[in-house]
């Protein structure tokens, strides 16, 4: 404080305020347009005024202050006063006068100064206006321009009733909240009975709907197929008579099988993404199942009734017995060709490179609710089942012609929404295994009713593969999740456990051995003769482990155990990919007539062909392939090597 100051009380509540000799520069005079003092300093001149202040007086006859702050904080403050002009400097006289012509040239014009905001409580006051409404200028048919009085009309804009400050009566506002109520619950309503109900399974047309001279066309097609008698296991000893188990010629006669495979049939066969697809049993067909993102399924017949694709050998014979034909009637063509015509046969021969198959197409489960698991009854060929995001496992009998619902995850995991990821049956096809995004383990014995399931929680994150070992007793399981770990399961031994036990008691009670990888864990499988296991892994890594009987009876027998499970094979392999490319799973051949060997999707748009031990046997490629075959599959029983690849497109490509 200044020596000698007088503390000048507030005017509201007589608090103390400034020193009353600080406010005398603001006795003098008090010009209109004079400089603002508070939260502008400093400001040039400012030492001019502080020096003024200070040997000036005060005027008593000046307007009160306003309301001080309690504490005023320390340092200097000049209240919101105007100041004698003959203390600003030359620069601010200057500036000031040029305000106030700025000012007066806009009140003579009348127009609205841009400036800041007014003060908080104030509005601004609307003139009235003495000026002709404008009229709309419009075409019209009698003139080029001719003025009209009509507005041009808009499209409506939707608006907030609440932000428009427009009150609405109570029991309109109830009544119109309990329709949007009802009109949610119907929604909810027909989106359960698709999800819940046993439906037939019918054969859809695009966006038409249901076919029936499609659904008819459908069955009969598979008429063949689905009489099968029950499939029998068969041993890789009863008929691979080729090839010695673990030999490295019998490798290098597969690989130059591999590399001698040519794309056969591409097809469009789903309209979105494909998340599974798994090959029919049938040997004498080349018949798959297709689940894509919208819940779908999709049947393609690629090589037709009895894998008809002929051969180069056929063709020419049958065009050379044309020929003679021909040529004995008389009907012989002139050789002479025009370019023309040459270049429309090398057009055709190129577009008839390969065929597209008959496919068809059913609505399986929900719609928007990807079809992420689909696997053939390994006893019934009839029977095909599926799992789905919408939280539902559902048996396709296409002998009974109807889609009946297996499993549901509201009645196990009613507290939580969880999605079904992957499926596995046990070798006898009597109980199906399945997993979620939970981390839940569901199992349930298909002979006996739908309310008999169960499910643990075996890991606090999604749990995104499963596969049961082929020898075992149904008892070994594998599966892989998201919190980056591979673990082996005593599912004997779980089923012991009831399915309140947490994720630890589960550990201590069921798990036999894991591996930790360094990013998430994708997919792991066992192979058809229950002596290998394949993962992938975001840490671009391939792994393989060789299972030796030994090692499988210690697993069950030497009880619960995390002890860490190395692998015996690793190879690179990109796994990126990204969120518009699904997960790449690398799949064992399920065909015993061939030696151990996994397919998996490549980035580069590709189909890799691994052996055990991470050696890449074959690359299948085609420049018609664009995009990157994610999903693949192999025959399990043809006589010849046939695989599959499937895009995010929702087309397949067939290799034989």
């Amino acid at each position: 404080m200044i020596p000698g100051s007088v503390m000048q009380a507030c005017s509201r509540c007589a608090a103390p305020g400034p020193p009353a000799n600080l406010m005398a520069g603001l006795a003098d005079s008090q010009p209109t347009g004079g400089y603002r003092l508070g939260r502008e300093l400093p400001f040039p001149g400012w030492r001019e005024i502080q020096s003024h202040i200070k040997t000036s007086t005060y005027n008593p006859e000046a307007p009160p202050l306003p309301h001080y702050a309690h504490k005023p904080k320390p340092g200097l403050k000049i209240y919101s006063r105007r100041i004698n002009m003959a203390v600003l400097t030359d620069y601010e006289r200057q500036r000031l006068e040029n305000i106030k012509k700025n000012q007066s040239l806009l009140s003579s014009l009348a127009i609205q100064a841009v400036g800041p905001a007014a003060k908080k409580g104030q509005k601004r006051a609307t003139q009235p206006s003495n000026s002709t409404p404008s009229r709309k200028r419009s075409r019209t048919a009698g003139g080029a321009g001719a003025d009209t009085a009509t507005p041009l009309k808009r499209h409506a804009t939707r608006a907030s009733v609440r932000l428009s400050g427009i009150g609405l009566d109570p029991v309109e506002l109830q009544s119109h909240l309990e329709k949007q109520e009802e009109e949610v619950a119907a929604e909810k309503k027909k989106r359960d009975a698709l999800k819940h109900a046993d439906r037939p399974l019918l054969v859809e047309d695009g966006r038409i709907g249901p076919d029936p001279s499609l659904t008819a066309g459908l069955f009969t097609s598979l008429a063949s197929s689905i009489a099968l008698k029950p499939l029998k296991t068969m041993k890789q000893e009863e008929v691979n008579l080729e090839y010695s188990p673990g030999h490295d010629d019998d490798y290098d006669r597969l690989a130059q099988q591999l590399n001698a495979l040519q794309l056969r049939v591409v097809n469009k066969a789903c309209p979105t993404r494909i998340y599974s697809m798994t090959f029919h049993p049938d040997p004498r067909k080349s018949l798959l199942f297709v689940g894509e993102k919208t819940g779908g399924i999709a049947i393609w017949n690629a090589l037709g009734e009895h894998g008809a694709v002929k051969s180069e050998d056929v063709e020419d014979e049958e065009n050379a017995s044309a020929s003679s034909i021909n040529t004995a009637e008389g009907l012989t063509k002139p050789t002479t060709k025009s370019l023309k015509e040459e270049e429309e046969e090398e057009e055709e021969e190129e577009e008839a490179e390969y065929v597209e198959g008959t496919s068809y197409f059913i609505q399986a489960h929900a719609r928007h609710s990807a079809v992420s698991g689909i696997e053939v009854h390994p006893r019934e060929a009839h029977m095909v089942y599926t799992t789905s995001y919408d939280g539902t496992i559902r048996e396709l009998n296409f002998e009974s012609q109807q889609s009946t619902e297996v499993v549901a995850s509201d009645a196990l995991n009613p507290d939580e929404e969880t999605l079904f990821s992957s499926l596995a049956f046990a070798n006898d096809g009597r109980e199906i295994w399945a997993s979620d995004n939970a981390g839940g383990l569901i199992h349930r014995d298909l002979r006996l009713p739908k309310p008999t399931a169960r499910r643990w929680t075996i890991a606090k994150k999604k749990i995104g593969c499963l596969s049961i070992c082929p020898h075992s007793g149904d008892r070994l399981a594998v599966t892989a999740g998201l919190n980056r770990e591979m673990r082996l399961w005593d599912l004997k031994a779980l089923s012991g456990l009831p399915p309140s036990s947490t994720v630890e008691e589960v550990e201590r009670g069921s798990c036999v051995g894991m591996y930790a990888h360094k990013l998430a864990c994708s997919s792991a499988y066992f192979d058809a003769g229950g002596t290998k296991i394949v993962s992938t892994s975001y840490d671009d890594l391939v792994r393989v482990w060789e299972v030796e009987p030994s090692t499988k009876a210690s697993w069950l027998t030497g009880g619960p155990s995390t002890a860490e499970v190395p692998p015996t094979f690793s190879a690179r392999h990109d796994n990126q990919t990204g969120r518009w490319v699904s997960v790449m799973k690398a799949r064992w051949s399920p065909n015993p007539r061939f030696p151990s060997h996994f397919t998996i999707g490549n980035m580069r748009q590709k189909l890799d062909i691994y052996s055990p031990k991470g050696e890449l046997l074959a690359q299948l490629a085609h420049p018609d392939l664009t995009t990157v075959p994610a999903v693949t599959a192999q025959h399990p029983s043809s006589s010849t090597l046939q695989v599959a690849g499937a895009t995010a497109g929702g087309k397949i490509y067939l290799w034989t």
